[in-house]
């Protein structure tokens, strides 16, 4: 499912395995696919590589993580369903969003 090995995704397969998957990689998006949503095809980068022609980031899993933990802390512990997880990462991504364990991120990443 990275870069690498060529395989794309699909985000919402993508956040169904976020806890499985390193923090250290970064999700890709088309340049050209706006919105974002949950069937948006994805590319998984780690941090240091180039983003292919193309491609953009959108996310680090990392930060991922913690819009998905902010998100429960403020629906008291509920768990997002699959399409309002991927809806609020994308939300946070898009809009430069902060997390409350995370004030900067988001912004310049």
């Amino acid at each position: 499912m990275t870069a690498d090995d060529g395989e794309l995704s699909i985000l919402r397969e993508v956040v169904q395995q976020l806890d499985e998957l390193p923090e250290d990689l970064v999700i890709s998006v088309p340049d050209d696919r706006r919105p974002v949503d949950a069937l948006t095809p994805v590319l998984l980068l780690d941090e240091e590589d180039e983003q292919p022609r193309g491609w953009r980031s959108l996310l680090d899993l990392l930060t991922a993580r913690d819009v998905l933990e902010d998100w429960s802390a403020r629906r008291e512990g509920r768990t997002p369903a699959l399409d309002e997880a991927c809806a609020a990462i994308v939300r946070f991504a898009e809009e430069g969003g902060t997390t409350r364990d995370n004030p900067m991120a988001g912004h310049g990443g």
